[in-house]
Order: C-alpha cells, then sequence, then structure tokens
C-alpha cells in the first residue's frame, strides 16, 4: 500500500513541472492555420452565441531512421499535410521551441495545438500551444 502512495505522489510531483505554453501566431502562421483549417475541414465550435473557436493538433513522430510523418488531428479525423504543410509547421514549431518528446527508444514525437477564437465582431485570435514537460 506504501508504494502505491508514493507511486501516486511521484506522478502528482511530476506532473506539476509540466505546464502548457502558448504563443501568438505570426500572420504568415496565421494564413497557414486558416489554410489548414479550411482544407481539412476543421470544424468551427460555436460557444455563447457569439463567440466561435477552431482547435486542431499537429503532431510529427520519427521512428527510428524514416522520415518524419505529419498529421493533423481533428477530434477523431487524423490527416496527412502536404510537402507545404510541413515546411510552414516546421518553422512555427523551430520558432516557439516547441519541445520533441521520446516515446519510446526508436520513437519520437513533437505535439502543438492551434487555435483560433473569436466573439462578436473582433478579429480571431490564434495561438500555438504545447507542453513544456520541463
Amino acid at each position: 500500500m506504501k508504494i502505491f502512495l508514493i507511486l501516486g505522489m511521484a506522478l502528482i510531483s511530476l506532473q506539476s513541472f509540466s505546464s502548457v505554453v502558448t504563443k501568438d501566431l505570426l500572420p504568415e502562421e496565421i494564413q497557414l492555420a486558416i489554410h489548414l483549417a479550411d482544407k481539412y475541414k476543421v470544424p468551427l465550435d460555436v460557444r455563447g452565441g457569439v463567440c466561435t473557436k477552431t482547435n486542431f493538433e499537429i503532431v510529427s513522430r520519427v521512428k527510428g531512421f524514416n522520415p518524419a510523418n505529419w498529421n493533423l488531428i481533428s477530434g477523431d479525423n487524423s490527416y496527412t499535410l502536404a510537402n507545404d504543410e510541413i515546411q510552414g509547421m516546421m518553422s512555427v514549431i523551430n520558432r516557439i521551441e516547441a519541445p520533441l518528446t521520446v516515446l519510446n527508444s526508436i520513437t519520437t514525437e513533437t505535439r502543438v495545438v492551434i487555435q483560433g477564437a473569436t466573439c462578436g465582431f473582433n478579429p480571431s485570435h490564434w495561438t500555438v500551444s504545447f507542453d513544456d514537460q520541463e
């Protein structure tokens, strides 16, 4: 019983070291985000009548020495990004310094969440977020 309690406390303390980092997208990055949301038909979430939100994940996964697989994930759907879209997302990820996570001995992953939100007649505010695991 003591072992489970100690493990549980260790997991809670590990989770407290992680925090979500959110940064604003630059104008050219916003254009890419809008292009991706339109092309892959990311649903618009209506909140509170006049407020809307668009939300999707970009995941880059590398296994061994193989090229990275780049996917846009929206709900239960996953789409493979085109080469020009990958280049744009690489630029975003490099600029914000999103961390690379080791999933197992030969697989690594970078995961970011892109969100556009607005209320009323205000312009959309586009951000990119990632879990800072340090």
